[in-house]
């Protein structure tokens, strides 16, 4: 396990404090001049298949982990990893800015999914196709990190960063960030970031990047029905014997009804000139011939409780009624919504729908709350002048119905209500086949983010000022 010492010696190298400061328009050109090597250390990179939920790919998840560290370090950061139980070592790399600047917080993850079927190409050969980087991990999330490591080597070559950055990088996101509270724990004794930006989020559309103000809670939930006994032949006692199949099915339609009768009470949010909407065709397009129908349909994939089947298993192995079957359920949350208290809540809900006569047993592996702040206003502004800059249209607030458990760990941790950044491609699958990065999308990417670090508007407000919409 890697030490979780953080005796930072020294500041970066030699080279990186001789080199005079000589401002934005040349770390920007430094930036530009070096993207077919960045692209090139992002395509190695991505080839990697540091898929966490893999046991059996643990070897890579370090090497991803190894890799970005040589990345920072070439990008004139000092680099430490930080040991985590259950999980790969956190990466934390730190470049260190001008006497008296603001300090930047960049989280990122380095870890995959696994692929999965469909792709045209092998997931982990990445190709360049029609303007657009496919592999699995581009967009989530190694290309968007990688905009972050290029923007810092962009002000490498222009004499370091003026704001001080904190580069921090897990590799157990995708598996639910175990361990990630307990290194972010040992961090912020060594630091205290007047910005906090998460780059794990996709843009709000082609052009125009996005900040997530707000992120639903999400229950990732295990249940089980037992009848007892022993498989029973069903043309001989089926009709006289609790059937673990309905049983559950009867459990599922009663924590589905639960969450549709707690979304009708659930009151609208605030809105905000700059928050984004999507519109009932907008989003039944992109569900395509699955799309259901009823009008409010961003408000429900955003802000409203959904539950999702995932896997069904009710099986004796022979053509007989089984005494027992379970279910993998996707519950996501109201932003504000407390997992602990919905989660004891759904089990007596299970309880209370199944059959007298059966067992039931809800557990729940990953649970986290969801995220739901406005920007302070002088971080608004600054990431809003960034965007017009580097995409030439203003920064939209997006909700987004995704869960990400480190928004809240980060927001515990640092005090500070992360910035949900999103530089991901529109559409860019992740999780799917083809996953794919769209390239002129990361070049502006890498842009903004360079932009931002010149900002004269990153200094925190007072703890505990930020907005909220409640």
């Amino acid at each position: 396990m890697a030490s979780a010492s953080l005796a930072w010696r020294g500041r970066p190298d030699g080279r990186h404090r001789a080199v005079a400061h000589r401002g934005l328009d040349e770390a920007l050109a430094q930036a530009r001049r070096h993207r077919p090597e960045q692209l090139r250390a992002l395509a190695s990179w991505v080839s990697v298949p540091s898929v966490s939920g893999d046991p059996g790919r643990r070897d890579d998840v370090v090497r991803a982990g190894t890799v970005l560290a040589g990345m920072l370090r070439a990008a004139g950061a000092t680099v430490r990893r930080i040991g985590v139980p259950g999980a790969p070592s956190l990466v934390v790399g730190r470049a260190c800015g001008r006497p008296g600047s603001a300090t930047v917080l960049v989280y990122g993850h380095y870890d995959v999914v696994a692929p999965g079927p469909g792709w045209r190409a092998a997931a982990f050969r990445p190709v360049v196709r029609d303007g657009r980087l496919v592999g699995r991990g581009v967009n989530d999330d190694k290309g968007q990190l990688m905009a972050a490591v290029a923007a810092l080597d962009g002000w490498r070559c222009a004499g370091g960063p003026p704001a001080s950055v904190w580069v921090v990088a897990e590799g157990a996101e995708e598996v639910g960030s175990p361990g990630l509270a307990a290194g972010l724990a040992t961090l912020a004794r060594r630091v205290r970031p007047d910005v906090v930006l998460v780059c794990d989020t996709e843009r709000a559309a082609d052009g125009v990047a996005s900040l997530t103000v707000s992120q639903r809670g999400h229950l990732d939930l295990a249940v089980r029905v037992d009848t007892g006994g022993a498989p029973v032949h069903p043309g001989r006692l089926g009709g006289a014997v609790a059937d673990p199949g309905v049983a559950l099915s009867q459990v599922i339609v009663g924590l589905s009804g639960a969450l549709a009768e707690e979304g009708r009470r659930t009151g609208g949010a605030p809105g905000h000139p700059a928050l984004l909407r999507r519109t009932d065709g907008q989003v039944a397009r992109a569900a395509g011939t699955r799309a259901t129908v009823g009008p409010g349909l961003d408000r429900r994939i955003t802000e409203l409780p959904a539950l999702s089947v995932l896997r069904l298993t009710a099986d004796a192995g022979t053509r007989a009624v089984p005494v027992r079957a379970s279910a993998h359920l996707d519950v996501r949350l109201p932003p504000s919504a407390d997992p602990a208290a919905a989660l004891r809540v759904l089990r007596r809900i299970a309880r209370d729908a199944a059959p007298p006569t059966v067992r039931v047993t809800v557990s729940a592996g990953a649970a986290h709350a969801g995220h739901e702040a406005l920007p302070a206003p002088s971080h608004l502004a600054a990431v809003d002048a960034a965007c017009r800059a580097s995409f030439g249209s203003p920064v939209r607030l997006v909700r987004s119905g995704g869960s990400l458990a480190a928004a809240s760990l980060l927001a515990s941790a640092f005090a500070r209500a992360p910035l949900l950044l999103g530089l991901g491609t529109p559409g860019g699958r992740a999780h799917g086949p083809d996953e794919f990065l769209d390239l002129a999308g990361w070049t502006r990417s890498v842009a903004l983010l360079v932009r931002l670090l010149a900002s004269p508007h990153l200094r925190a407000p007072p703890v505990g000022r930020s907005a909220t919409f409640s």
